[in-house]
């Protein structure tokens, strides 16, 4: 497993991508780093976005970041979404919808978890459901069924 964080790339070199997208702010753990760990024997490349010493006040930054995530997440084979309780996850929502709009024509794999107490639950199954017009997209309600669902992919 290779781990990427923003702002970093490397040049694809035809292993399985996989960009985690979700709660990262407030109160939320890191589940990332859990997630990742999960993974450190597989031969994948994750893109990770939380990254150390994050101040979007300092000039250039959140662009940087928000650059970094939006071409990484057009770039992958996989994206991972976890939305827990502890946050309302607003980018992350924006970047379902927008995964949503085109996951019928890219052929991009698409699992999603959602922490039982997430205030926007019915939101994102009921968008995903109208969105998945062949089923192609999980949705599982903890981080353990997340790891599951996406090995299933690699």
């Amino acid at each position: 497993m290779i781990e990427i964080k923003a702002p970093n790339n490397i040049a694809y070199d035809g292993r399985t991508t996989l960009f985690i997208s979700g709660g990262i702010t407030g109160t939320v753990s890191n589940w990332q780093k859990d997630f990742i760990n999960k993974f450190v024997d597989d031969d994948v490349v994750i893109y990770n976005p939380r990254r150390e010493g994050y101040d979007k006040y300092e000039e250039g930054v959140e662009y940087q970041q928000i650059k970094w995530e939006y071409d990484n997440m057009r770039a992958v084979d996989i994206i991972v979404m976890w939305f827990p309780k502890e946050a309302p996850c607003v980018i992350t929502l924006h970047e379902l919808g927008r995964i949503l709009e085109r996951i019928n024509i890219t052929g991009v794999h698409l699992v999603i978890g959602i922490e039982k107490g997430y205030k926007r639950e019915a939101d994102v199954r009921i968008q995903t459901k109208l969105s998945d017009i062949n089923g192609n997209v999980k949705i599982v309600d903890n981080l353990y069924d997340l790891e599951q669902e996406t090995r299933k992919l690699l």
